[in-house]
């Protein structure tokens, strides 16, 4: 039995024979759900057998070497990747270059965002390797109620982290709101070097020279901000020194809707990704007695030497095809088929992602979420150094008690910085990659 498949805005007809897809993705029951069954009713003689992804469990060159091995193993036709990665597996030919397939079909990528096709181009040297339906982005959320009852302007776009925490100093906790949350932070130290310093385009470890500085003037203005913040109450971080010192659950609807101080309506901004506006949804079903959340969403904090760009956005549901695949036309359907108007109009009602057709999601809940789709990348991937989570355990413990002695008084941002370059040092060599 065969399945003919027409060829995208063309009059071409393409013949598929009956065939099992080998796809990576994270379970079938997940692939099912996102992408499986719509799949399926459409092209019902390609099946698909999905095999778990585990290539980013233990990996060294940034998963690179252990993608390659699991290719050559498993023999996969369609094989699920981070941007990251699709640079040096397209440079040592272990992908199949869509732009041919593209530009032979006229696969319609102008309603996808720009600077999506943009990043994967650059990845492959010009070429396409790989689409992704979605991408991952930060935004700065802000409570419009919190702001009008201060009497305070609402934030901007293209607000750097200094603008962000300057204005929340505007806040204070003890008297009506904090003026910055943010959750899931493993200590104040860890905030500041892999959030703002990250998001300001500063790196605190050369890769190239194998070097940690920390002693700048950069990072002496962040520290003193966010320890300022910290001390007079208008920051607020979710660590769990923090949770213990300042917090307690004393609401009967903190079991429903959680810690988030923002979500609770005790902060005036905090930064999050999309999936963040269905907690702040079900937060307002959840504190059914409670006058509904206003608020709004700006882009995420920008490095002031690149404004229109952020190290925030990444894509990491790419789809590429295996050079060796047996089946490649009817991957390729598979990956035309993820990417394409119609599982993008599906998801644009029922998900919470930021999806690659953009023209589909340009609102969540009735609120504007453009502020997602603003920025462009700026080619820095997050945690990219190849740095193991042994150092950063480690040197998080001690820079954070060497920052909490500043805030107790019993040392100087100064003496604080020397020491955290210098012994970072010493347990950087201990964990050299």
């Amino acid at each position: 039995m065969i399945l003919l498949l027409s060829a995208c805005q063309t009059n071409e007809k393409k013949v598929v024979e009956n065939v099992t897809l080998k796809v990576v993705y994270y379970d079938q029951n997940m692939f099912n759900r996102d992408y499986g069954e719509l799949f399926a009713s459409r092209y019902p003689n390609i099946d698909v057998e999905v095999l778990p992804i585990t290539y980013y469990s233990n990996s060294q060159n940034n998963g690179v070497d252990s993608i390659s091995q699991y290719i050559l193993t498993n023999q996969p036709d369609v094989v699920l990747l981070r941007d990251i990665d699709l640079i040096e597996l397209s440079r040592k030919n272990e992908l199949v270059n869509l732009s041919f397939l593209i530009k032979e079909e006229k696969y319609d990528l102008s309603t996808m965002l720009p600077s999506v096709i943009d990043l994967i181009k650059e990845l492959g040297d010009g070429d396409i390797y790989g689409l992704a339906p979605t991408f991952e982005n930060t935004a700065l959320f802000y409570n419009k109620d919190i702001f009008d009852q201060a009497g305070v302007d609402y934030p901007v776009d293209n607000m750097t982290w200094k603008d962000v925490l300057l204005l929340s100093q505007r806040f204070n906790g003890n008297e009506s709101a904090y003026g910055f949350y943010k959750g899931k932070n493993s200590s104040l130290f860890n905030f500041v070097i892999k959030r703002v310093g990250y998001l300001s385009g500063i790196n605190f470890y050369n890769a190239k020279d194998k070097k940690i500085t920390l002693n700048t003037p950069f990072w002496k203005s962040v520290f003193e901000q966010v320890i300022e913040g910290y001390r007079n109450k208008s920051l607020f971080l979710d660590t769990n020194q923090e949770i213990k010192s300042r917090y307690k659950f004393s609401e009967e609807s903190d079991i429903a809707i959680g810690s988030n101080l923002f979500v609770k309506g005790k902060a005036a901004m905090t930064i999050d990704s999309i999936a963040f506006v269905s907690d702040i949804e079900k937060a307002q079903q959840a504190l059914k007695n409670s006058t509904p959340m206003n608020w709004g969403v700006v882009t995420t904090p920008v490095d002031p030497l690149n404004p229109a760009e952020t190290t925030a956005f990444h894509l990491s549901q790419l789809f590429a095809i295996n050079a060796k695949s047996q089946n490649i036309e009817a991957a390729w359907e598979l990956i035309k088929f993820i990417n394409g108007e119609e599982w993008a109009k599906l998801k644009s009602k029922s998900s919470s992602v930021l999806l690659t057709r953009f023209e589909n999601m340009k609102e969540m809940y009735g609120y504007n979420i453009e502020a997602f789709y603003k920025l462009k990348p700026n080619g820095r991937f997050y945690n990219s150094d190849g740095l193991p989570d042994a150092f950063y355990k480690e040197f998080n413990a001690f820079g954070n008690d060497e920052i909490f002695k500043v805030i107790q008084g019993t040392s100087t941002i100064e003496d604080a910085l020397i020491a955290i370059e210098k012994n970072g040092q010493v347990i950087l060599n201990k964990y050299e990659p």
